[in-house]
């Protein structure tokens, strides 16, 4: 015979198990922004050539596809100074507001250059 507080699961029991099972679902979702934070960080520096990269918004995509949607304000080289081929002791940069979306596989499914910041 067993013992009869044995039998079943106890409510702590139901409790712990429900409260690790919301805690993976918030490190999944941590674990997402930090991957699409990496993804956008990887794509605008070598595809836009940004100096520098902040990101100010992510959010999950309206599609609904597990992707995402995010904004970041980045500093690039000025093009219309660097088309004038001159030399300066210091590289112009216009900061630039953008977005970017990302699949569920963080892959970079359209990106849009928002405007200038000045």
């Amino acid at each position: 015979m067993g013992h009869p507080a044995i039998k079943g699961t106890s409510s702590y029991a139901r409790k712990s198990t429900s409260s690790h099972q919301e805690a993976l679902k918030r490190l999944g979702a941590v674990s997402g922004l930090t991957a699409a934070q990496d993804a956008v960080h990887a794509f605008l520096a070598s595809q836009l050539d940004a100096r520098q990269i902040r990101i100010t918004k992510i959010a999950a995509s309206p599609v609904g596809d597990g992707g995402w949607d995010v904004e970041a304000m980045i500093l690039v080289p000025d093009l219309s100074i660097k088309s004038l081929d001159l030399e300066l002791s210091q590289e112009v940069l216009e900061q630039e507001s953008c977005l970017v979306q990302l699949d569920a596989a963080m892959a970079v499914r359209a990106y849009e250059l928002l405007g200038q910041n000045n």
